[in-house]
């Protein structure tokens, strides 16, 4: 039987989307009415990807972790950058503690140890 989260489809990332963390390519930010069918508009921020079909609806503190993670307040600079999207249970919305998707920046790392081995004479 499949799980509620499978059954109640979304047009926007979901935390359940992310069972594990993932690296995307921002292709651009666009604004996106989400108000329902016959409701007046009601407009957010998305974030688009190369990856994945779905956009992130962007909250204040996404917006703010994308800017430093792409290091520009400029969100045209943003186009081409690669976040890691992760779902982090300790989100809070109204009080309750719910779970939800952030950001942050790719982090690269080197193993210095396996240079200096391959490097190393024989």
């Amino acid at each position: 039987m499949p799980n509620i989260s499978e059954m109640l489809q979304s047009k926007y990332l979901k935390k359940e989307d992310f069972p594990e963390a993932a690296t995307l390519t921002i292709t651009g930010v666009s604004k996106v009415n989400i108000a329902k069918e016959n409701e007046k508009p009601q407009y957010k921020y998305a974030m688009l990807f190369a990856e994945v079909s779905k956009p992130l609806l962007l909250n204040s503190t996404n917006i703010k972790r994308t800017a430093k993670a792409c290091g520009s307040e400029d969100s045209d600079d943003w186009t081409g950058k690669k976040i890691v999207v992760y779902n982090d249970e300790e989100v809070e919305f109204g009080g309750e503690i719910i779970g939800g998707l952030r950001v942050r920046r790719v982090i690269v790392t080197t193993n210095k140890k396996a240079e200096a081995e391959h490097d190393a004479p024989f």
